[in-house]
């Protein structure tokens, strides 16, 4: 079940009758098929760490905050390594070099710990309390770092096992402290670590409810399905705060420009800007009075318009511009005088969704389209009113 919810929850983003049937169907079969072949064994080890104390999901919630943040810290990390290996001037073949070499150095020294690989041997050490507190962060911290310079420079790898490892460290960490802190209350600190491997996931990737049954499946203790709902949900709520629905898994993808949103309605997103756009462009001169300008938005019914001096897009005017001018200076007041030269421009090649979405964010009602090789050439522009009629397309390409 854990391996049907990863599946819809982390790639389709959406629970939904019929994507869950056949996910869920293939998940089980899957299952039964390994089972069968290999023995019902679990994937961690996790004797004698349950749940009893009903008191004990404060220290829980507690560790979901804070694995809210670590989430987006994770996040934040793996794409910074994956942006400094884009600025590398080198050929694209000699960067996984670079990164298994930083991975290979951090591996000498910690090979039995679990750094290399899957980790999982370094999991169930973490579970079986073989790790003191300054051991266990220093694993955290040094799977993170490997982890993203194998991955960030183009290494093959994955980031579900590495995040698990991460959690569970880190997650012992806390189980540690908080013992410390309430010895009465928390009697087996190294539950914390199951609790931290599904809020780390829960968090960077967005999918609370898949750790939340998947962890109790590969650990097959049930009893941890309290306080891994409070630690995954506080975790996914606190990331999403901090990356808007992005994941870890996600945000390759939007920087692209495709965008796979929690609960989004997916149509604007099949329709590229270029299709919506207005390429009969109306644009003004610079030296063009307010007072021109004025007459030009009553005659079009337009409220903005690109400034273009030599073929070269400088800036965007628009009716409230003008507004903050009296009437009497508006024969005076040149367009240069007013316009905005802080560009907020989309590309052809954008969905309208990525295009609407930051019209919203910047408070405005168009945008210029321009090339993306060339910023100053604009190619057309984009208003609500064509928004509109994009949606009624795809719409009616949806039906069809």
């Amino acid at each position: 079940l854990g391996g049907a919810l990863f599946g819809m929850e982390v790639l389709y983003r959406g629970i939904g009758l019929f994507n869950a049937v056949p996910v869920v169907f293939a998940s089980v079969i899957g299952a039964a098929i390994v089972s069968a072949y290999y023995g019902p064994k679990p994937s961690f080890v996790a004797h004698n760490l349950t749940f009893t104390n009903p008191s004990e999901l404060v220290w829980y919630f507690i560790l979901g905050v804070i694995f809210g943040f670590i989430a987006v810290i994770w996040i934040k990390l793996f794409y910074a390594v994956e942006d400094l290996f884009d600025k590398f001037r080198i050929h694209d073949k000699f960067k996984p070099a670079i990164g298994g070499a930083v991975a290979g150095f951090i591996g000498i020294f910690f090979a039995e710990y679990g750094i290399m690989g899957v980790g999982y041997e370094g999991v169930n050490k973490a579970l079986l309390g073989e790790f003191g507190i300054t051991l266990l962060l220093a694993l955290g911290i040094l799977k993170m770092v490997a982890t993203a310079f194998t991955v960030g420079s183009g290494g093959s790898g994955g980031i579900f096992a590495p995040s698990l490892y991460i959690g569970a460290m880190f997650g012992g960490v806390l189980g540690l402290l908080f013992q410390w802190l309430s010895p009465g209350m928390v009697s087996q600190p190294f539950t914390y670590c199951l609790a931290g491997m599904a809020a780390l996931f829960a968090g960077a990737a967005q999918a609370p409810l898949n750790v939340i049954i998947m962890i109790p499946e590969m650990s097959n203790d049930y009893s941890l399905l309290p306080p891994l709902m409070v630690s995954s949900v506080t975790s996914f709520i606190i990331a999403w705060l901090f990356m808007r629905g992005s994941s870890i898994y996600t945000l390759k993808l939007e920087r692209r420009g495709v965008k796979l949103r929690m609960g989004r309605t997916f149509v604007l997103e099949n329709i590229t800007v270029e299709e919506a756009m207005t390429k009969k462009i109306i644009s003004v001169k610079a030296d063009m009075p307010l007072s021109a300008l004025e007459l030009l938005i009553e005659e079009t019914r337009y409220h903005g318009f690109p400034v273009v001096e030599e073929g070269k897009l400088i800036g965007m005017v628009t009716f409230q511009d003008v507004s903050k001018i009296p009437k009497s200076k508006r024969h005076e007041v040149k367009v240069k005088d007013v316009l905005s030269k802080k560009l907020i421009v989309a590309y052809p090649d954008e969905s309208v969704q990525t295009a609407l979405d930051r019209m919203y964010k910047n408070k405005i009602g168009r945008l210029p389209i321009v090339d993306r090789k060339d910023p100053t050439r604009i190619v057309g522009i984009i208003t609500r009113s064509d928004i509109i009629r994009a949606y009624e397309i795809a719409t009616s390409r949806t039906l069809e």
